[in-house]
């Protein structure tokens, strides 16, 4: 009964470890001071920085200049035989359309709550096998810890 407890209890502790570090990575939404410590959420407090690289990704890798140049070319065919079209109309168009700082704009105006949801939305199956994983390696802890016994 003795190492059933012990593993049960370790299991739950690594269980609960995991969970705690997990709500941590979105809370709390502004910074606390608590016994002399300041904390914040790992996602909240990065958000300006997490803004940047999702907006450098969109630019360099979904929204090309190429790409959208392109589909500008595919919406207006008849664009490029008209003569007041120079050769760099649809460069100057994309390059003023400047898509990273809309990006980082707008993922800088959600709210912390949304950024909560966005993440749960697409990350929670791995969250949830996160958890799971804190009460496996719990598990084999307490294994450990009854054989030192």
């Amino acid at each position: 009964m003795k190492y059933f407890l012990i593993i049960a209890i370790s299991t739950l502790i690594g269980w609960i470890t995991n969970k705690i570090a997990i709500i941590l990575l979105l809370k709390p939404y502004k910074q606390i001071k608590y016994l002399g410590w300041f904390g914040q959420g790992v996602i909240p407090r990065s958000k300006y920085k997490l803004a940047i690289n999702v907006a450098d990704i969109i630019k360099k890798k979904i929204l090309t200049n190429d790409k959208i140049k392109n589909k500008l070319f595919l919406l207006f065919p008849f664009m490029e035989t008209l003569n007041f079209v120079n050769e760099g109309f649809f460069d100057e168009i994309v390059e003023n359309l400047d898509v990273r700082n809309i990006a980082v704009k707008s993922i800088n105006e959600f709210d912390n709550e949304e950024i909560e949801k966005i993440v749960k939305q697409a990350a929670n199956e791995y969250l949830v096998h996160l958890e799971i994983l804190g009460a496996i390696l719990g598990f084999f802890i307490g294994i450990i810890e009854c054989f030192i016994i």
